[in-house]
């Protein structure tokens, strides 16, 4: 790897390459590695279908562990109790802002 100048200032670049020089190359073995797979695909050694395993794998853990109830997101401390006055709170939450959104759009006036 060629080493980039100091600038005026002295200093010395982060990089020991150019940004775009990086980029470059990224672009060439991104469309190496396209054409291998097209060549493989082409001679059958490719197989179309992933397993169930391999997409499992490659999903995200936000995607894996995301919250699936309301519960979820309060932790295990939080007792029953607690777990219904919030959801009582947004009830009441809710019916306030569909009543302003309401009282919006008749306040508008419709032609």
């Amino acid at each position: 790897m060629k080493q980039l100048k100091g600038s005026a200032n002295g200093t010395k670049p982060l990089l020991s390459m150019s940004i775009h020089r990086m980029m470059d190359e990224l672009d060439a073995e991104i469309k190496i590695q396209k054409q291998e797979a097209i060549n493989r695909l082409q001679d059958g050694d490719l197989e179309l279908i992933e397993d169930d395993d391999d997409v499992e794998s490659e999903r995200l853990w936000v995607e894996k562990y995301r919250p699936k109830r309301y519960t979820d997101l309060m932790g295990d401390e939080v007792t029953e109790a607690v777990q219904l006055i919030i959801l009582c709170h947004l009830r009441d939450w809710i019916r306030v802002i569909m009543s302003n959104f309401a009282f919006h759009v008749s306040a508008a006036g419709e032609p």
